[in-house]
């Protein structure tokens, strides 16, 4: 993970596993999936100082911890609360965008 500088200057909270979680967790609610990507950009949106490493490595514990079923397309991981059929999980990893 990444080493969090020892000063803050825009005193923007960093992302947390619980923000982390909550963040992922309206994603695939709404969207029934996400990537590491997004909850990383929506975190930043939300004011979080979010690194892709950090949201990497929270994301992988929350989805052994939930349940939840991930795949990687070789750029990023896409996770979903419910199993992947094998022919969306090539179509992901095929056709990223």
């Amino acid at each position: 993970m990444n080493t969090k500088p020892s000063s803050n200057k825009s005193h923007k909270p960093y992302a947390t596993k619980s923000a982390i979680y909550q963040c992922a967790l309206r994603l695939l609610q709404q969207n029934a999936m996400t990537t590491t990507l997004e909850v990383k950009m929506d975190l930043r949106h939300q004011g979080f100082i979010a690194f892709q490493s950090d949201v990497s490595h929270w994301m992988d514990r929350i989805a052994r911890e939930e349940g939840w079923e991930y795949i990687c397309n070789g750029e990023f991981r896409i996770y979903s609360q419910v199993r992947m059929e094998p022919w969306l999980m090539e179509l992901l990893i095929l056709c990223p965008n």
